[in-house]
């Protein structure tokens, strides 16, 4: 058994090392690494705004800040338009240097080909116009979420393709440009004038529905667990990370009646939902159970640059704000960490659904804010259940073991550092 754990080892290492020599992933290291200061500020900022200055924050729910603090209707719109505007801006910026960075090995126009990349990547944006144009004028906006790092996978794959595009023409980039930004520019009028918005609607809400049912069914549920975390490595929002802790709101809904029609929780009629399994025990730190990841890099990690990163990143993660850990590790495309941030919330998932299932735990019911940190999520939706609480912090200790051991071999090979010696 030690014999094939050395192995197994050894294979990942070997395929880790062989990635980080590959130039397409070393222009996705650096970019990453590069924007991590902006995702981090952009961070704390998400993290003042969904705690204080929202209705369900935490810190408003507990402390009633809305109620004492002047001036509170004001703050709350600066910080929720500073939000949505550093954040969204973190993924132009990615673009930007995705294809900056791409266009520098092969000596091209950095500059030129990283203006075009942001600016295509923008004009893509399917929410791009939002409102009809009236009179002349023409409003426009950003569709993507730094707090579930929406856009990620777009902006890197656009930042490769323009670098390409305008390297297949290098005696005619002024004409290439134009090209693109005329294509991003039409792209966007067709989204707009010939496909409305109830389309991407019905998408989305026919997804969600598959999702609910599916997490009624502990199997489904381990395996829908599975696409999206495995998705999210990649940068891509899967089914679960677009609900923003609120998974099947529908059988959430029906159990939360159901407790405050009979006072009690002894009789939920879905005992088992995404809700009350995954989004209250194995969203901890966010996707991946992030938050354990950051308590055993503090632990055991020597590296100073990673240390540093869990340090500037505690507090967004500890309220499940994960995206300084994403881009700043980086956790997206980290091979040496994909295996733990999968298995961590389906062993999370089992755990809870053990506990539901042999009568020994309530199940949560009442809805909390997302930014509640992972562990107190079970206690404060059951009511004050002791049982949830200790397996909230059993699913954390759980998932800080099984990050240990790849947080040694990330430590040991860390592959931003075998980038950076190129």
């Amino acid at each position: 058994m030690l014999r094939l754990k050395h192995q197994w080892a050894n294979d990942l290492v070997n395929f880790s090392q062989w990635l980080s020599e590959r130039e397409f992933y070393q222009v996705i290291l650096m970019s990453l690494t590069t924007i991590f200061p902006i995702a981090a500020v952009g961070a704390f900022i998400t993290l003042i705004d969904k705690i204080i200055f929202i209705p369900t924050g935490v810190f408003n729910q507990f402390y009633q800040v809305s109620k004492w603090l002047p001036f509170y209707a004001e703050c709350s719109n600066f910080w929720s338009s500073l939000d949505i505007l550093i954040n969204n801006l973190v993924v132009i910026w990615l673009a930007f240097l995705v294809a900056a960075n791409a266009a520098k090995l092969k000596q091209q126009n950095e500059q030129l080909t990283g203006i075009v990349s942001g600016t295509f990547l923008w004009l893509g944006n399917q929410s791009l116009f939002m409102s009809a144009t009236k009179h002349g004028m023409l409003q426009l906006t950003l569709n993507f979420s730094g707090l579930a790092m929406h856009g990620v996978f777009a902006a890197i794959m656009v930042g490769f393709f323009v670098s390409w595009l305008l390297g297949r023409c290098p005696k005619h980039q002024l004409l290439a440009m134009t090209f693109l930004i005329l294509i991003g520019a039409a792209t966007a009028a067709g989204f707009h004038t010939f496909i409305p918005d109830s389309f991407t609607g019905m998408l989305m809400s026919k997804l969600t529905q598959v999702t609910a049912n599916w997490g009624t069914n502990i199997f489904l549920m381990v395996l829908i667990v599975l696409i999206s975390n495995l998705l999210m490595i990649f940068g891509i929002i899967g089914p679960l990370n677009s609900g923003d802790g609120y998974n099947d709101a529908v059988f959430s809904i029906q159990n939360l009646n159901y407790a405050l029609q009979y006072h009690h929780l002894g009789n939920i009629p879905y005992p088992i939902n995404l809700h009350a399994i995954y989004d209250t025990y194995a969203f901890v730190g966010g996707s991946g159970m992030l938050l354990a990841l950051l308590i055993a890099i503090l632990w055991r990690a020597r590296d100073q640059r990673v240390q540093q990163t869990a340090k500037i990143s505690f507090l967004p993660v500890l309220f499940n704000l994960n995206s300084p850990m994403f881009v700043g590790l980086p956790v997206l495309f980290n091979p040496l960490l994909v295996i733990p941030f999968i298995v961590t919330p389906i062993v999370a998932c089992l755990v809870a659904w053990l506990f539901v299932s042999l009568h020994l735990m309530l199940t949560a019911v009442y809805p909390v804010p997302l930014t509640t940190p992972g562990f107190l999520k079970g206690f404060l939706a059951t009511g004050g259940n002791w049982v949830s609480l200790l397996v909230g912090i059993l699913n954390l200790l759980i998932a800080t073991i099984i990050y240990l051991p790849f947080v040694t071999l990330n430590d040991k090979y860390d592959l931003v550092s075998k980038v950076g010696e190129k």
